[in-house]
């Protein structure tokens, strides 16, 4: 096969205290997720928040997973594929994306700077905060943990503590000394209006977790 990019794929969540292993190869939405090596149930998976950072990440996106057109064929994307990784994790997790995207149709987008590192996607929501708007963002650790004012814990919203913001900055540099690469995801209600800066937007963010992902080089390459 001709060489192409390598496959990102994403091979851990940390939310909280709780470090989550996410197993499969490639863009295939099929492997599971393992706590403390113990593989996790849908219903664990809601629990523990992990859905709700996998959500954030695949609504936050701008890449496409496309289904093999044959039964053998390979699972392919459109766009980065560090986007795209987020999305097959999301798939692995049991989320809908096109429901997804239907329940939170986005109506704007604050695109990735580099002086920023984030970028941000405002959605329409529907339930009792419809006459909000949710905004989620995603980006580099750091940034994302320094903008972030509250946490969930999978059952609530609560105040987020120091000790919290230097945990989560923690996990991040072990992780980033693996050699993995790490995004943070936050979120925010915002009220309805035609325009948003991403200075009034990306502030007293909820935090919802990190995503560790490693650059898998293909097969071929181990064969050259």
């Amino acid at each position: 096969g001709t060489l192409t990019s390598n496959k990102m794929r994403v091979t851990r969540l940390c939310i909280g205290n709780e470090s989550i292993t996410v197993t499969g190869d490639g863009y295939a939405p099929a492997g599971g997720f393992l706590s403390e090596g113990k593989e996790m149930s849908g219903e664990r998976l809601d629990q523990s928040g992990a859905k709700r950072l996998l959500s954030a990440m695949a609504l936050c996106n701008n890449a496409n997973l496309h289904a093999p057109d044959k039964p053998q064929g390979e699972w392919t994307i459109t766009g980065d594929p560090t986007e795209a990784a987020l999305l097959t994790a999301a798939v692995k997790s049991g989320i809908d994306l096109e429901g997804l995207k239907k329940r939170y149709p986005r109506t704007h987008h604050l695109p990735f700077e580099r002086i920023r590192k984030r970028m941000t996607t405002i959605h329409e929501t529907s339930g009792a905060v419809a006459a909000k708007r949710v905004a989620f963002v995603k980006g580099s650790p750091k940034e994302v943990i320094e903008l972030s004012a509250f946490v969930y814990d999978g059952a609530k919203i609560r105040p987020m503590t120091e000790a919290e913001k230097t945990e989560a900055l923690r996990q991040n540099d072990e992780m980033a000394s693996m050699g993995l690469r790490v995004l943070a995801a936050g979120s925010a209600e915002v009220d309805i209006k035609a325009s948003y800066t991403s200075d009034e937007v990306e502030k007293n963010l909820v935090f919802l977790g990190l995503i560790a992902m490693l650059d898998a080089p293909r097969p071929e390459v181990k064969a050259a």
